[in-house]
């Protein structure tokens, strides 16, 4: 999933998995906060196929106190740290 370097490519407040998935993964690393769900994301797409569906099943609200607005630096050094081990795993840019 190319997409992964250059945006989540689901939306992660809508997703769906079965919790054995999450278990056979393993759960959200806290030490990448605030991007730990794209790490994984990243990670249980290496053992399950993911896919989106057409429905509309969120609308997204941006305000002041979006997390990802108020760690927004956090976020990127997380995001590029978590962008360098996908390409361990296997992924290209």
């Amino acid at each position: 999933m190319k997409e992964f370097f250059f945006r989540s490519p689901l939306n992660h407040p809508s997703s769906m998995m079965r919790r054995e998935c999450i278990k056979a993964t393993g759960y959200y690393r806290k030490d990448l906060e605030p991007a730990d769900d794209l790490d994984f994301l990243a990670r249980i797409s290496q053992r399950y196929m993911l896919a989106n569906i057409p429905d509309i099943l969120l609308e997204y609200r941006i305000h002041g106190e979006n997390l990802s607005l108020i760690k927004q630096k956090q976020m990127i050094q997380k995001t590029l740290l978590i962008r360098k081990n996908m390409q361990k795993m296997g992924y290209k840019m």
